[in-house]
């Protein structure tokens, strides 16, 4: 589960927080897609790694969001819980 905020994001899983931060959005790279694309650019506060960029896609209620496929990094499905 993701929970995001205006500018913070956290992420849970099996109920508890894993990791926590602050997050911008806007267009970008990946790796193995060479165009830009919109992406979110996630700054972890409580995590070894300092920015991360995921390209995000947002179709109804499920959010996409891909760290790099095509170069085997994970790629993670929510759906919108109200």
């Amino acid at each position: 589960m993701v929970v995001f905020t205006n500018t913070e994001f956290t992420f849970y899983r099996e109920g508890q927080r894993t990791v926590y931060g602050n997050y911008t959005y806007g267009t970008g790279s990946i790796c193995g897609i060479s165009t830009s694309v919109p992406v979110i650019r996630f700054a972890y506060v409580n995590a070894n790694s300092t920015l991360q960029a995921a390209k995000a896609t947002v179709t109804g209620n499920t959010l996409v969001l891909d760290y790099g496929g095509p170069c085997d990094a994970p790629i993670n499905t929510y759906k919108r819980v109200f």
